[in-house]
């Protein structure tokens, strides 16, 4: 049952990142955004970010 458990655990932490994730879908990126701002954001939604990778 333990291992049960841990899955529950498993799934909820999952399903809290998915939904900060689709929260965070549109995101207009400008010089000023932070990478905190950008590191919920789901990689292919980040658009003009080159400019922070540097």
């Amino acid at each position: 049952n333990f291992n049960k458990q841990k899955a529950i655990k498993r799934n909820q932490k999952k399903a809290k990142k998915n939904a900060k994730m689709k929260q965070n879908t549109e995101i207009s990126v400008t010089p000023r955004t932070s990478k905190k701002q950008l590191k919920n954001v789901a990689p292919r939604k980040r658009k003009g970010t080159k400019h922070l990778s540097q």
